[in-house]
């Protein structure tokens, strides 16, 4: 079975979709990431300071045998959220996102400059676009499916949108 082959032109405008997804997709993980970086780096100040309060306390007044045993608890989640902070990482996860997203953003405008105005040599472009693409992929972290899957819903929805009105 021969496979309908197609132009450089339909090539390139088919790799702009799945460059504006990646794109898409980075910048709603780098979002993802530091929203949990942000929610687990607040938890462990708060919890931290109630700790801290209730030692300063203790020390001037004698508290009561529950409310030492929370203030523990609260101490050994402080202590665990910090180090899930830590082993996660989602601060610089969320920073490599940002930077894949942006590297994607940057080759889907030069995509859109090529498809906007054609250079003689397409084989050159596709290359270069191809290359390109290959080094970003390589060092960029990996989306998580459902962002993925979002981002490239919203992509399709969004070229149907504007192919319904020119029409």
């Amino acid at each position: 079975m021969n496979l309908p082959t197609k132009t450089p032109i339909e090539l390139l405008a088919d790799w702009q979709k799945g460059i504006r997804i990646w794109h898409m997709a980075h910048a709603r993980s780098s979002t993802l990431y530091e929203k949990y970086s942000r929610i687990l780096g607040v938890s462990v100040i708060i919890i931290s300071a109630i700790v801290g309060t209730s030692i300063f306390a203790d020390l001037s007044a004698s508290l009561s045998d529950a409310w030492k045993f929370i203030t523990g608890g609260l101490s050994a989640l402080a202590i665990i959220l910090a180090s899930i902070q830590t082993f996660m990482n989602y601060s610089e996860l969320a920073e490599k996102h940002r930077i894949a997203s942006q590297k994607y953003g940057a080759l889907r405008r030069l995509v859109e400059d090529h498809l906007s105005t054609p250079p003689a040599d397409m084989d050159t472009v596709l290359g270069e676009v191809r290359a390109e693409w290959d080094a970003i992929e390589q060092e960029s972290p990996n989306v998580p499916q459902r962002i993925y899957d979002k981002s490239r819903a919203d992509v399709h929805q969004r070229i149907a949108q504007q192919e319904n009105s020119q029409a």
